[in-house]
């Protein structure tokens, strides 16, 4: 590994475990009761953390949502992407999406 590649632990986290993050990068003028989406708690909803040096620098979430003017049966909208501004640049967001 070189110098300037970072290392980041990617898993799945409670979808609580994202609000923190949605606020402050999203939703600053809002609650954190206020970041929480309807969907964070259907089944097949998915909550991502990016993690360096074991603090939580990046979250996405991707649930089921039928696509705007789609016949298709459903499809997938990933929400809620927020990487702290120290992390951003350096692919913690895209660790995210690898794992969704």
């Amino acid at each position: 590994m070189t110098q300037n590649q970072t290392v980041f632990e990617v898993h799945t986290i409670a979808a609580e475990d994202t609000y923190v993050l949605r606020q402050s990068v999203l939703r600053p003028m809002q609650s954190l009761a206020e970041c929480a989406y309807p969907e964070d708690h259907e089944p097949e909803t998915l909550h991502a953390g990016c993690y360096r040096d074991g603090q939580l620098v990046g979250v996405g979430t991707i649930f089921r949502e039928k696509r705007e003017g789609s016949e298709a049966p459903g499809g997938w909208r990933v929400r809620g992407m927020a990487v702290s501004p120290e992390a951003r640049g350096s692919g913690c967001g895209g660790s995210v999406l690898v794992l969704q």
